[in-house]
């Protein structure tokens, strides 16, 4: 019996409620990745951006772990040849690993100098946003399916960057280790 990994991963996303999006080029149309919430600011270019950044840093065997302006994370990698007829750069998320509490929300929105107007709809998108309990679980399992998406060949390399940062922190994994959330 053969197992169609990319039927695997899409099926954990799934019960995870976490959003997979896949990128062929810079021009997709990638507005749904997010939940919606950059279109609600009128931000509209930036997925453009966002598109041509996931294409342009992308490499093989690299998985990176993000964190957006709205402290959600994100995965990003490229996939491996074979499996280049789905597109060729998969986006996973937003989620998050904890509920997030009214404090925070406002603290964002004062950091981030957000107008209140906005809170309604910030309020809408954490709500929406699926929660991780199991964070830990969930990242060992992904690396584990990503791994095997390259035939388990050598090393995934997990490169960490928060929102902010110019450059990504190189961090490897071996397949002995787990991933941590640095």
């Amino acid at each position: 019996m053969q197992v169609d990994l990319w039927k695997v991963l899409e099926a954990f996303l799934e019960n995870f409620n976490v959003n997979l999006t896949l990128i062929s080029s810079k021009e997709d149309d990638i507005t749904k990745f997010d939940l919606g919430i950059r279109k609600i600011f009128g931000n509209q270019n930036t997925y453009e951006k966002i598109a041509a950044y996931v294409c342009d840093t992308c490499e093989s065997r690299k998985l990176y772990v993000l964190q957006d302006v709205f402290e959600t994370e994100y995965c990003m990698f490229c996939l491996p040849e074979e499996e280049r007829s789905v597109g060729n750069y998969c986006l996973i998320g937003p989620y998050q690993n904890e509920k997030v509490e009214e404090n925070w929300l406002n603290e964002l929105v004062q950091t981030h100098k957000i107008p209140t107007i906005y809170m309604g709809e910030l309020q809408e998108y954490y709500q929406a946003m699926p929660i991780l309990p199991n964070y830990q679980e969930f990242k060992e399992c992904l690396v584990s399916i990503i791994r095997m998406l390259y035939k388990n060949e050598g090393k995934l390399e997990i490169w960490i960057t928060l929102h902010g940062q110019k450059s990504l922190l190189r961090r490897k994994i071996r397949k002995s280790q787990t991933c941590r959330r640095t």
